[in-house]
């Protein structure tokens, strides 16, 4: 998993949804988060041909969220392992794509911590 902090990051709020967890009778758990959804047909595509089952990992995410000490973070799944996970094959132009995406929103975000 990827996990870098970010001052902020820029989003589309048509592909974004704020999450927050709520236990029925104990109330909210954790800070405010939200979930930035990926979806590109183009790039999806050969991975589920390849795999049906890394349907459930896709389309692409991350979380944006914030930790007790209100410093903000951006965790996602690293797309190789998405394709190991599931025992994709032939598609690894796909996923490099997929992963320069994340790398390119992890730098625009923040820097990485060692």
């Amino acid at each position: 998993m990827g996990e870098y902090p970010t001052s902020g990051i820029e989003r589309d709020p048509a592909r974004a949804t704020d999450e927050t967890i709520v236990i029925p009778g104990h109330g909210p758990i954790g800070n405010k988060s939200q979930l930035i959804i990926f979806g590109n047909t183009r790039g999806d595509m050969p991975l589920m041909q390849s795999a049906q089952t890394v349907g459930i990992d896709l389309p692409l995410k991350t979380l944006v969220w914030q930790d007790a000490a209100a410093k903000t973070w951006i965790s996602y799944n690293q797309p190789e392992w998405i394709a190991q996970r599931h025992g994709v094959a032939n598609a690894e132009e796909n996923v490099t794509k997929m992963a320069d995406l994340f790398n390119a929103i992890s730098r625009t975000a923040g820097d990485p911590e060692p």
